[in-house]
């Protein structure tokens, strides 16, 4: 068995091949050939849940856009996340592309050296360690009214030389505030020559892709796409950001608080918006099917005797493509530890491992078996499923299971002789799975608590 998730071949001749969703090649190209027809600055947002395979999605594309030749940026936010601003390695990483795919190009070289010269001066701002007067009422393009007020209230405290003295410092900042607004024009004209003469060479402007936003400190993601908004947005460069959208949605309420519209005021920062598609290639099969079949012998589970309860479990809680990772790293731990019992209790075990990932109070509960089978049913959302019919998962099966392993003893025995929780007793008789039915769960949950990827409370 294996505890780290596979990592997926991607082909450099044919980087989508080994894709498990049919749509991904054709939304990979479709955005391309947005990218080759745009001539204004594009900020795409490519939105999808934590754990749908933004960053496989994204190697995929990107070993696409290599075998066509177009150079472009791969920038992981989380790796940078320690620094104070994005501004310096974004910087370096265009100088970088420019270095290692442009190199001989002598137009390109020498608007590079005036995109760096450029940088230095707007990065040199960016870094400079203001006075706390200064940077208050330098904000937003004007004087601030509060701090024009607190101005005037601190003067008349003021003797006349310091008044002057005030007075000066307020009109150099002012002046060099102009510059500063002159400087970030033109490193964003210097921007938009360089992504323009890019484009020519290879058909696509300059390319920076952002992948794990949602993994960053919450301050840091605001501040790289606030950058992104305004130094980076101009004709000729193009950004294309992988993102969770509700969680930038938390971020901007953690950073500028609760009483935000926080999806208006993402809105601003973004051109045009899409959803990774996530439909698999195999119509007669749905993603969690096809993409945990795929992982069952990676993860030591291939014994497992009924392989569809996971799939269908999956899609009964709407799992991330993470979680049915972590599920099934979890399940194989567990089932790598003892032999299986002589019966099986496959459906019980999957069920329990899902609800350990859900609801941890619930799972708690259970291991020390202080929750009935009707509790069960209701806080596991489970009422009414016994009658669903499906011909790859048998419901009812799983509710016989339970009542097996929770009903008291008097309601055990009241059930009927056919069914197939009563036919386990008096099938194997004096076996000590009959004998002990309460705890059969317990020591599930004991199984699947002795290993955890989660710190230790």
């Amino acid at each position: 068995m294996n505890i780290h998730p596979p990592k997926i071949e991607i082909p450099p001749d044919d980087p989508y091949r080994n894709d498990i969703f049919k749509d991904r090649k054709e939304f990979g190209e479709s955005i391309t050939s947005l990218l080759k027809s745009v001539d204004d600055s594009v900020v795409l947002s490519v939105n999808a849940p934590w754990g749908e395979g933004k960053t496989t999605f994204a190697r995929m594309w990107m070993a696409d856009l290599k075998r066509q030749k177009i150079a472009h940026i791969y920038f992981d936010a989380y790796q940078h996340d320690h620094c104070e601003d994005p501004f310096i390695a974004f910087t370096a990483e265009i100088i970088d592309l420019v270095d290692r795919h442009f190199k001989g190009i002598e137009g390109i070289k020498k608007l590079k050296k005036e995109f760096l010269s450029s940088a230095a001066r707007v990065g040199g701002k960016l870094f400079e360690t203001f006075a706390r007067l200064g940077a208050k009422v330098l904000t937003n393009n004007i004087l601030d009214a509060a701090a024009i007020e607190e101005l005037s209230t601190i003067k008349d405290d003021l003797s006349d030389k310091a008044g002057s003295l005030l007075e000066r410092a307020v009109n150099a900042g002012l002046k060099k505030y102009v510059k500063e607004k002159d400087d970030e024009a033109h490193f964003r004209e210097q921007l938009s020559d360089l992504g323009r003469a890019i484009k020519k060479h290879q058909s696509l402007p300059l390319l920076i892709i952002i992948d794990e936003l949602d993994r960053c400190r919450p301050d840091f993601a605001m501040n790289l796409i606030e950058r992104v908004k305004h130094l980076f947005t101009t004709e000729g460069v193009a950004f294309v950001l992988l993102c969770n959208s509700n969680q930038l949605e938390n971020y901007v309420r953690t950073v500028y608080g609760t009483g935000i519209d926080a999806r208006n005021y993402l809105r601003k920062f973004f051109t045009i918006a899409t959803d990774l598609p996530k439909e698999i290639v195999d119509d007669n099969k749905n993603a969690f099917d096809v993409f945990s079949r795929s992982l069952y012998s990676h993860y030591g589970i291939g014994n497992l005797q009924q392989k569809s309860y996971p799939t269908v479990l999956f899609q009964r809680y709407n799992f991330s493509l993470r979680e049915i990772e972590q599920y099934l790293q979890l399940l194989g731990i567990s089932m790598s530890q003892e032999p299986r019992y002589e019966m099986s209790f496959d459906c019980v075990l999957v069920l329990l491992a899902v609800i350990k990932m859900r609801s941890r109070r619930l799972f708690d509960n259970l291991a020390i078996g202080s929750v009935t089978y009707h509790d069960l049913l209701k806080e596991a959302q489970l009422v009414g499923t016994e009658k669903i019919e499906n011909w790859y998962f048998d419901w009812a099966f799983l509710h016989e299971m339970l009542k097996f392993c929770l009903l008291p003893k008097d309601e055990f025995e009241k059930l009927p002789d056919d069914s197939s929780a009563k036919a386990i007793s008096l099938n194997h008789p004096g076996h000590w799975l009959v004998d002990h039915r309460n705890q059969i769960i317990p020591r599930f949950c004991k199984k699947l608590n002795r290993f955890s990827f989660e710190m230790p409370k």
